[in-house]
């Protein structure tokens, strides 16, 4: 809503008890996988219905995932954007993905030879897909799933909506109901050394964010 200027914006959010970011550093014990298919599941259905109203979310993360103490995940932080695999610099990051993935070529995305970073770079040499080893408790439908959102051609890659339809879902097993999901201790409340919340403090950070987004430049 607006505030007493066009320049002050308030932000009313529906509460959410929970991000993930905070809750996994937290957690005494992991997800089942149970529970890991319901998160997906609400995930990708929330991607779906962004994707189909022409919305893309361009910082998905941990953090930016929100839990309700109901079980009901909601997607937030549309403002910025990071890497999804972030490295210390961008060449540091592109050879992480190639050691997860393997070096890209024209065989399995044609228009690699085009990029323009080609031209000033040579990549390195790994021809081997990693996602197995490092998921190596993982179904062979969810290594499916993975490798479908992994793809480096853009059009081969899975959607949101196809994602939803994964036999990784409809294998043991089953994702639970989100409201049979556990609930936790509200981590990000939890005080900091100058007595604030960590909620208070991360939303001082994102009001500042905010009003420097739509404060006119001087």
């Amino acid at each position: 809503m607006p505030g007493s200027s066009l320049t002050s914006i308030f932000l009313c959010i529906e509460y959410c008890e929970q991000d993930l970011a905070s809750l996994l550093d937290n957690m005494n014990s992991a997800f089942s996988e149970s529970e890991i298919k319901c998160i997906m599941q609400q995930l990708f259905m929330g991607l779906d219905y962004m994707h189909k109203r022409y919305i893309v979310h361009r910082d998905l993360k941990v953090s930016n995932l929100l839990l309700t103490d109901t079980g009901i995940l909601k997607i937030g932080e549309l403002l910025l954007h990071k890497p999804l695999l972030p490295g210390r610099s961008e060449l540091n990051q592109i050879e992480i993905i190639i050691d997860l993935l393997g070096t890209p070529n024209t065989a399995i995305w044609p228009e690699f030879a085009n990029l323009p970073m080609l031209e000033n770079i040579t990549l390195k040499s790994q021809p081997y897909n990693n996602l197995k080893p490092k998921f190596s408790s993982l179904s062979n439908a969810g290594l499916r799933l993975l490798n479908f959102l992994f793809m480096y051609d853009s059009r081969k890659r899975a959607t949101a909506s196809e994602c939803l339809q994964s036999t990784y879902f409809k294998e043991e097993p089953l994702p639970v109901d989100p409201h049979l999901m556990p609930t936790f201790p509200q981590h990000r409340n939890l005080k900091n050394g100058n007595g604030e919340s960590s909620t208070v403090t991360n939303l001082l950070g994102a009001f500042s964010d905010l009003r420097e987004l739509v404060s006119p430049s001087i």
